[in-house]
């Protein structure tokens, strides 16, 4: 049996789930479900910061190009980083 080629994975980052894809489609991209990623993020954030918190992740994932997404990760990160610098990291990890 042969297994189809698989371009990209988008996975909820179970422990050991990159590991075992890589195992049988070595080639293939593996990022964060962008839905995965934002419930992670805001798990520990107070609520009311959570609205313009949101939106500035927001700015990121909707970005037309990489460039400019790496551009909202830079404001997120200005911004945000001395609140919740667990949400920065999150962030650049994935």
């Amino acid at each position: 049996m042969t297994l189809s080629p698989v371009l990209i994975f988008a996975i909820d980052g179970l422990s050991g789930l990159s590991d075992a894809i890589r195992a049988v489609y070595p080639e293939s991209e593996i990022q964060r479900c962008i839905v995965h990623q934002v419930r992670s993020s805001m798990k520990f954030v107070s609520y009311k910061d959570r609205k313009e918190l949101s939106k500035d992740m927001k700015s990121i994932y909707t970005s037309p190009t990489e460039k400019a997404g790496l551009s909202a990760l830079e404001s997120l990160k200005e911004k945000w980083s001395g609140k919740y610098p667990h949400v920065i990291k999150s962030w650049e990890d994935n």
